[in-house]
């Protein structure tokens, strides 16, 4: 599902969506931009691998979603 906004930002006299950014950022692999955070010598850049996503398609930008939750005890 992709999400429409009718947000624009104006840079240098340009007028675009919020959609355009976030497609050029769909273009990069989370691989490429923690090997060049490496390179710049920003190491350690990546969350533990035990934190997943609530959603199964990874990306580096999108819109935002805040999930608020708690821990429920059940018992018998």
């Amino acid at each position: 599902m992709q999400m429409k906004r009718n947000i624009a930002i104006e840079e240098r006299g340009d007028i675009r969506t919020i959609l355009e950014p976030q497609a050029r950022w769909d273009r990069i692999s989370t691989a490429n931009l923690y090997d060049t955070l490496d390179g710049m010598r920003y190491p350690n850049q990546c969350l533990d691998l035990s934190i997943k996503p609530p959603f199964p398609k990874r990306h580096l930008a999108r819109v935002a979603v805040t999930v608020r939750g708690k821990a429920e005890i059940r018992g018998s």
